[in-house]
């Protein structure tokens, strides 16, 4: 079973399995430069089955997850990157050395030559400059993920105090109520659940429904301890269905002896302050068993602040008020019960009025936020009934409550970078309220927000580099040749036997000296051919080979035969 199981929870992230661990201590991690393991203990009914197999010796039944460090995408890149990396520096090198060991210097001409050179010596520059703006993409985008992922925990945060605003309220609702019933008269009081439309028993009567609906969401009953008032005033809402039960018993006795010790009975004849005290005195004795004494104390020491009642099974706060006359004296108290989780049906009705804002459009995403209530009698286990909200691009409601659910199992806070998966989303969750309410904000990029992905205008910068430098490097080698056709006309009129021009460049480099050597050398060549019109072959010879001896003034007298002759 649990192999078939593994099996099927396996996938291309993911990697499940059944085996023999031998940690002392489970679960245990794993990490090395591929994959991340986590070890964990076999449901307990396997491991009892597993106790009844012959294991090897310090041996346990365990189950493994594993995933790589990389995801398959993020080597391919990686891989991809190398590969060009290297490439580059190679084909750099071989044309590099091509070029010293003159294996290509007749294969193109030398302006070719010199743009080859030149767009391959900015080959490794080139690279550097696409690599670096690689990282800074990358590190772009991972500081704008950062920073929507602190928005979405700032957004969580506002929300929280949202809620704890909303539960201020209902306690300011409270007080401003129980002062209110406070300043009434005797007859006055003893009418007050015809007053506010709270019944001292359940109804279905729909005028008394409507008039206690709105302060129901505030508390569901009250009672009230009064020296004047002898009998029992109680008031539970109509629309809270099977709620009857009131706990005005448990708060009579310790109220009479707190009111009594303050003085709210001295006005009162002696033997009626008397029978008020034993009858407190018997019933404390009668529910003595059943007291939470320190939820007593701390009712009565934070008077108007809620305190969750430990002597109920329901969820519920009990909040204590006194009533003071105009001297300051306190005559009597006040108790409301409220359900603890009331503010929770109001934050859903919020919501589903749209008065509260869960969907953001912001940097390109779509943010959400949705409110997930825990399952009072199952812990860590979250409700699925979650309220709709008007979402685009966000994934189905039963998707999002998995994702909150298994949030909220392993951690109080998450922030969940996953913009490299599939499903590209950015999700932070947050535990509210003691647990009480857990609040997850879910992110998507906002599809066709741009015509052209980063890495698309990425791809055509790098384009436009490499055409640029293309086309720069033939200007640089038109700028360093542009001398050369000069030379190569010079030499075709000296081919021609015209010595008569000569190359003006003026460029102050290395061309403009060797213009000055050419146009000396111009000028002789054109004295040469001006003398040799006059003289002989040989004195031509005799002037070309530089014989200072045969060309120093006066001759030498030498015996020769001369023949003239005419031959036609």
């Amino acid at each position: 079973m649990l192999q078939k199981m593994t099996r099927e929870y396996s996938n291309s992230a993911f990697t499940h399995k059944i085996g023999m661990s031998g940690e002392d201590i489970l679960p245990a991690f794993f990490e090395d430069d591929q994959n991340m393991t986590l070890v964990g203990q076999t449901p307990e009914t396997f491991s009892r089955l597993a106790k009844k197999i012959a294991l090897p010796e310090k041996k346990q039944l365990a189950i493994s997850v594993s995933c790589p460090r990389q995801s398959p995408e993020t080597r391919l890149k990686k891989k991809l990157v190398d590969f060009v990396l290297n490439l580059t520096v190679v084909l750099s090198g071989l044309l590099l050395t091509a070029f010293m060991l003159q294996r290509i210097s007749s294969a193109a001409s030398l302006q070719k030559l010199v743009k080859a050179a030149f767009l391959t010596g900015m080959l490794l520059p080139l690279t550097a400059s696409i690599w670096l703006g690689i990282c800074h993409l990358n590190s772009k985008r991972q500081l704008e993920t950062e920073q929507m992922l602190d928005y979405m925990q700032h957004q969580l945060a506002l929300t929280e105090q949202k809620i704890m605003l909303q539960q201020y309220r209902s306690i300011l609702f409270q007080n401003i109520f129980a002062d209110w019933a406070g300043s009434l008269p005797v007859s006055q009081l003893r009418q007050l659940n015809e007053l506010t439309g709270y019944v001292g028993k359940l109804t279905t009567n729909k005028d008394d429904l409507q008039a206690c609906e709105h302060m129901a969401r505030r508390f569901y009953s009250y009672f009230f301890i009064h020296p004047d008032i002898d009998e029992d005033i109680i008031g539970i809402g109509a629309s809270q269905g099977q709620i009857t039960e009131s706990l005005q018993p448990v708060f009579l006795s310790p109220t009479h002896d707190i009111l009594f010790q303050l003085g709210a009975y001295s006005h009162l004849p002696g033997e009626k302050a008397r029978q008020i005290v034993q009858k407190s005195q018997l019933t404390m004795g009668l529910i003595d068993v059943a007291l939470d004494r320190k939820m007593l104390s701390k009712v009565f020491a934070e008077e108007r602040i809620p305190a969750f009642n430990s002597m109920t099974t329901g969820l519920e706060y009990t909040t204590c008020c006194f009533w003071k006359n105009q001297q300051g004296e306190k005559t009597g108290a006040i108790f409301l019960q409220s359900c603890r989780e009331s503010w929770k049906d109001e934050m859903l009705s919020l919501i589903k009025d749209q008065q509260l804002q869960t969907v953001f459009y912001t940097r390109g995403y779509e943010l959400t936020l949705r409110l997930y209530l825990p399952n009072p009698h199952r812990q860590r286990v979250l409700d699925n009934d979650v309220h709709e909200v008007p979402a685009r691009y966000a994934p189905d409601s039963q998707y999002l409550w998995e994702t909150a659910q298994a949030m909220f199992s392993v951690s109080q806070t998450s922030r969940i970078n996953n913009l490299d998966a599939d499903q590209p989303q950015l999700i932070a969750g947050q535990a509210l309220l003691d647990g009480s309410a857990y609040l997850m904000a879910h992110a998507v990029p906002i599809p066709g927000r741009s015509l052209l992905s980063d890495e698309a205008v990425f791809a055509i910068l790098t384009l436009l580099i490499l055409l640029s430098s293309y086309y720069l490097a033939g200007g640089v080698a038109w700028v360093l040749l542009r001398c050369i056709p000069a030379f190569q006309t010079s030499m075709l009129e000296m081919a021609r036997q015209n010595y008569l021009w000569q190359i003006e460049l003026n460029s102050g480099d290395e061309f403009d000296k060797l213009a000055h050597t050419f146009n000396h050398l111009t000028r002789q060549l054109h004295e040469k051919n001006q003398i040799s019109q006059l003289v002989s072959r040989n004195v031509l010879d005799a002037i070309n080979s530089g014989d200072d001896q045969m060309l120093k003034p006066g001759g030498s007298r030498v015996m020769a035969t001369i023949l003239f002759a005419d031959i036609r």
